[in-house]
Order: C-alpha cells, then structure tokens, then sequence
C-alpha cells in the first residue's frame, strides 16, 4: 500500500496513450496541452519557474497536513470533552498558522475564510462548526444509529458498552476475571488476530475466496471495520451540505482564487445532495462485506430526511422504509451470510426512533427488503455470476465500493464499463479507497464528458490536491452518471 505520509508525490501508472506515442503526434500537438501537471513530472525536466512552483505546491500541501492533524486531534478532543488537550492542540494550531503567515502563506489566506469566520485550513473557536467540515453534531448521531445496529449484531460487545456507558464497569471486575470473560476475551483475540492476516491479503490484493471460509475471521473483520466504514460514507456525503464555504475576492486576474468554491462548484454540491437525499430509493453495495455501506447510508439518510421534515410528514411516512430495496453483492456473499442475514432482519424490521425535532418517537423501517447475491466485478457485468445484478441496474440509484477497486486491483475495468452503460441518468457511485491511485485511474477510464466527477475527501476544496495522490484519511470520490 501507498504511504500518503510521503512526501514524494506519486506518479500514475503508465497508460497506453502516454507510453505510447510517435514523432509525428509529438509535432501535431500542442505539449502543454498533453503533458502532465507540474507535480507529475520529475524536476529534472522542469524549469526553474516550475521547479519554484513545485517546491511551493509541496511546501502548502505539509502546512495543510499538519494542520488537519491538529484539527482532527481537536475535533476528537472535544467530542470526549477533553478541554486540557483541546486547549494546548490550538495553541500549537495558533503557533503553525502564525508562522505560516510570517513566511509569506498568509496573504493568499486572507482572501481564504470559511464560513465561521477563521483562516481555511485554520481551527475555528466556534463550537457550532466542525474543523474537518460537516455538521458535527449530525455526525455523532449518525454514527450513533451506526452503533446501535452494530451491537446488535454483537449483544456481547453491547453489554460490555453497556456497563461502560451507566458506569457500572468497575463494580464488574471479578466478572471481567470469570472463566467465561476470559473465553470471550480469548476469542475476541483470536478474532482479531485472524482479521489481520485477511486484511493484510485484502490490502494487497491477494485474497482468496478459502480465506472467507474462516468464520473468526470474518466476524473480527466486522468488529474492525463495520463502524469506521459506515460513519465514513455518512461524514463524506455530509461535506456536500455542510462543507466550508470559502470565500475570496478575485481582483487582479490572477489564479490566486482557484481553489475557492465557486458558485457554480456550490451548485454542483447542492444538485448531487438532492439527488441522494431526495431520489435514492434503490441501492447496491458492491463488495458489501459484513454490510457497513448500507447501513451508514440508511442512517446517514435518516437522520438527513428527519432534519427536513416536519412532525407531521415525519408521521404521515411512518410506514414507508427510508430506502425500499437494497442489493448486498459480493463475490463470496454466502462467507458473509452469518452477519448479513441478522443484519437484514435488523434493518427491515420496525424500530424505535427518535424524531429529531421534538421528543416524540415513532416506528420506521430503514428497508423495505435487502437482497443477497453473489457479484465478481473481476468479470464482466454480463457475466453468469453477476446476473441478479444485471438484471437490476437500470433501477438502481446509489452504487457504493468501499476497498474493492484496490483489492481488485487491474481486473475491474470491464465490469465498471459495463456497469456504467447500463445505469441510468442520475445514477450516483460511490467510492472509497486507501488511496487515490484506482480512483484516477477510474476516472480515466469513465472519462468526464459522460460522469460529474466530485472528491469528497479532505482535498474536496482543494484542486490541487485532488490531482495527486495526498489525501488524510482514506479517498472518497463521487461519480454522477450524466
């Protein structure tokens, strides 16, 4: 895997048009149109001007990184209310932005503020906005729903979390020391341990479907990675409502604007919000897993489509499911069938629910109905294997690969060709990896003349970022078929 600490940017794979080309093209076409951004190519080709320019791109790129570090140390800081760590994490924020506007990054900055009135890429005071970007307060009640579900799956993790959150855990120590704490202490361990020998294979794209026959293995997987990878969908299609909303003021012609939001970037963000908060009602999760894309789009649209309505609409739809139907596909879907099953009667089935604007509840559904079915995106779309999928494209909405284009690694794209020909106008895929190297790779191949392309990652505000292969945290991108 990728290193996106490095400070090296990371070239693309070679591909047939740029490894192949004759002299006679090389005279025909304009090179500035053809070749690379600066930050692609090696410095040994470059001017002194690009070198310069170069040197600067890399120099905002550590500043931002530092920064984000100490946002995201803030942000978690408070969200367990920690107000000694929080306090002395901004000061050295305070300290890094001071010198950053001494060695001369601070005048493009001034033009650069978010909405809550502090420098872009700046830790604001206000307890109302997220420093990651994102309505923080909707985020934790999402990621709450997430973990309910979650331990309902897993009541023995429940009633541990359980003894934790009333504060009876240390009254339960000689519980914590029985023979049978001890077991499940041992096969959490074991769990665990086999979880990592499948994710090592995963990230590498060496697995191999005998390795999903291990049921330990699975079920440490799911403790790993269900909630992590849910809240991860739900805080990335947030950054499209609530995201920075930066500002400049262009007066001298020069690029020194090109990375604020435009109007017509804040139209494009508000144009795919409503289209999945207001038209996806069939989904698919590509290399579903233990289902944690499903579920973290359920509750993220949950929560999005209570905020919007009132009491009374609230009410009128108690009986409707948030999302009437959705595909979990994988190509070893009956490995996952021990989780994936509980999981649909958890979601098909009525649940207690808080409306957000008042203190009443009522009982909704998240899903009219889930299916199970197997799907090797190795394999083209027309493939035998992934006939309940075809079969069902044209009527689906939302797409979602979480980890799967990387760990599939060079065989995914017929399947993705295919997949995109037969979806429909407005169709919206969703994809996260480690990092952004299939995602551009992506990208080539659908090309942008047929799908929007949209990152919803921590380089969404930032162009050029998005073109290489930096990112903190994982790759999230959008693609909305036209």
């Amino acid at each position: 895997m990728y290193n996106i600490n490095n400070d090296t940017v990371l070239p693309f794979p070679p591909t047939a048009t740029s490894s192949t080309s004759s002299s006679s093209s090389v005279a025909s076409v304009d090179p500035a149109a053809t070749s690379p951004p600066i930050h692609r190519r090696p410095n040994a080709i470059l001017s002194p001007s690009e070198r310069r320019a170069k040197n600067e791109l890399k120099r905002r790129l550590r500043y931002r990184r530092k920064v984000s570090k100490l946002e995201t140390r803030i942000r978690h800081a408070r969200s367990r209310k920690d107000p000694v760590v929080e306090e002395s994490t901004r000061r050295e924020l305070e300290n890094i932005l001071k010198t950053w506007r001494e060695e001369g990054g601070g005048e493009k900055d001034k033009r650069e503020t978010d909405e809550c009135g502090t420098l872009v890429g700046g830790c604001s005071t206000t307890s109302n906005c997220d420093v990651e970007g994102g309505d923080l307060k909707k985020i934790e009640a999402i990621k709450i729903s997430v973990l309910e579900i979650f331990h309902a799956l897993f009541s023995d993790r429940r009633k541990v979390d359980d003894r934790h959150r009333h504060g009876t855990a240390s009254s339960s120590l000689s519980d914590m020391n029985s023979p049978s704490s001890q077991i499940k202490k041992g096969k959490k361990e074991e769990e665990t341990s086999h979880a990592v020998s499948l994710l090592r294979h995963m990230s590498k794209g060496t697995q191999d479907p005998s390795m999903f026959e291990n049921a330990a293995a699975l079920r440490g997987y799911a403790r790993q990675k269900f909630t992590e990878r849910a809240v991860l969908l739900a805080r990335s299609l947030i950054r499209l409502k609530y995201d920075y909303q930066r500002k400049c003021s262009v007066n001298d012609g020069n690029n020194e604007c090109d990375e604020v939001i435009t109007q017509q970037q804040q139209q494009r963000k508000q144009d795919i919000w409503n289209n999945i908060v207001g038209n996806v009602q069939a989904v698919c999760c590509i290399g579903c897993g233990p289902g944690n894309d499903l579920v973290g789009l359920l509750c993220f649209l949950e929560h999005v489509k209570d905020s919007l309505l009132s009491d009374k609409d609230n009410m009128k739809n108690k009986n409707l499911p948030i999302v009437c139907e959705a595909y979990l596909c994988d190509y070893v879907v009956n490995a996952w069938e021990d989780i994936l099953h509980p999981l649909s009667d958890i979601l098909t089935s009525d649940r207690c629910h808080d409306i957000s604007s008042s203190s009443s509840q009522r009982q909704q559904r998240l899903l009219g109905k889930a299916v199970r079915s197997r799907c090797d995106i190795s394999l083209p779309l027309s493939h035998p294997i992934n006939a309940t999928l075809y079969g069902r494209v044209s009527a689906l909405d939302f797409f979602s690969f979480s980890y799967v284009l990387t760990e599939t690694r060079g065989l995914w794209d017929a399947f993705l060709s295919d997949l995109l020909s037969a979806a429909r106008s407005g169709t919206v895929f969703y994809f996260a990896e480690p990092t952004p190297w299939q995602l551009h790779q992506l990208i080539e191949l659908w090309g942008k003349e047929t799908v929007d392309f949209m990152w919803i990652d921590s380089s969404m505000n930032f162009p050029e970022v998005a073109e290489t292969m930096r990112r903190e945290g994982p790759a999230v991108l959008l693609a909305v078929k036209q």
